[in-house]
């Protein structure tokens, strides 16, 4: 169980996915031009948990599945590379302009049907449903978690179907 493991397994999964290192010890995964991205970190606190910390995806390829494929690579490498759990948050995020006015019309997170399609347990509600506040600790986020000492039937259908989601991003 490393990150050194964790990275060669992302990049042996397929050459469109590219990973780099983040300053404050977390791995960002990402495809083309950055916009679409996973950070993941180990929780250092729990002995082999790995926390997917925040992911974007471009609204050019939302529709295509690939977060759901982005984020079945990094939970599939994950349990590949030793780790025995994973955790995630889903909240209501803009990280750009012409997503702002879907997310605050959504009553849950984009994120959370990508972490109930592939497994993951949702954990806790937190917050009000339906409510996108920046600065406020009421609005909606969700805690997931899936654990990968059990099969993970739909990541690993998730991985190996690959309907041409990152055709556009290979080299």
């Amino acid at each position: 169980m490393s990150i050194e493991n964790f990275k060669r397994r992302v990049r042996n999964l397929d050459p469109a996915l590219k990973v780099r290192n983040l300053a404050n010890g977390g791995t960002k995964v990402y495809v083309g031009n950055n916009a679409s991205f996973i950070n993941v970190k180990p929780h250092y606190p729990h002995h082999g948990h790995m926390y997917i910390n925040i992911a974007s995806t471009n609204n050019n390829w939302q529709r295509r599945g690939l977060s759901k494929y982005l984020t079945a690579a990094v939970v599939h490498a994950a349990k590949n590379a030793g780790f025995t759990n994973t955790s995630a948050l889903s909240i209501h995020m803009a990280l750009f302009p012409e997503n702002e006015a879907r997310a605050r019309n959504a009553r849950w997170p984009t994120s959370s049907h990508t972490f109930s399609r592939l497994g993951f347990r949702r954990v806790r509600n937190l917050g009000i449903p339906g409510h996108y506040r920046l600065n406020n600790n009421q609005r909606h986020r969700i805690e997931w978690n899936l654990n990968l000492t059990r099969p993970i039937p739909n990541v690993n259908t998730a991985v190996r179907a690959r309907p041409g989601v990152l055709e556009h991003f290979r080299p």
